[in-house]
């Protein structure tokens, strides 16, 4: 059986993150292998290639931008890029983010232009106490920016999913 449609893909941008979460394999790389692994990810344009592929030869609707940690600051030229080529080819975009990133809802907002209705952001929050969502992420301050990014993105119009 053959398909003729790709309606979604995902694509890891990086495996770069901040936050030693307890379920990730990123938190148990050493810097060697993340130096290592972040030599051998896909270049821009590979990506931008792929993209146009699924496009041309599939119909491709959405692209889910995941990482690692799309929204850090280390890893969001890449994650700009990548999002204002998917919306400039008029494809819907989700963001998976932890929440807890350094970049704030203001970049989106800019990258986006008038084309916000096209991302999803899809936030992890994983309880809803701030010590049971901090412990999980390995990180103090865990909760309360994953609160702040989800309320920002609600703010500024960009539609939000949870889990």
């Amino acid at each position: 059986m053959g398909y003729s449609k790709i309606e979604h893909m995902r694509i890891a941008i990086s495996n770069y993150c901040h936050l030693k979460c307890k379920h990730c394999y990123a938190s148990n790389m050493t810097q060697e292998d993340f130096n290592e692994c972040e030599k051998q990810q896909m270049s821009i344009e590979m990506i931008k290639e792929f993209i146009d592929m699924l496009i041309n030869e599939f119909e491709l609707e959405k692209v889910s931008i995941t990482g690692g940690e799309p929204l850090s600051s280390f890893v969001w030229p890449r994650t700009r890029e990548i999002l204002t080529y998917c919306l400039d080819r008029n494809l819907n975009v989700q963001l998976n983010t932890s929440g807890s990133g350094e970049i704030m809802i203001d970049e989106i907002v800019k990258a986006a232009g008038d084309r916000l209705g096209n991302i999803l952001l899809h936030a992890s929050l994983d309880g809803v106490k701030e010590s049971t969502v901090d412990d999980f992420r390995g990180i103090d301050g865990a909760f309360r920016r994953a609160r702040k990014t989800i309320e920002d993105a609600v703010s500024a119009g960009i539609t939000v999913q949870t889990r």
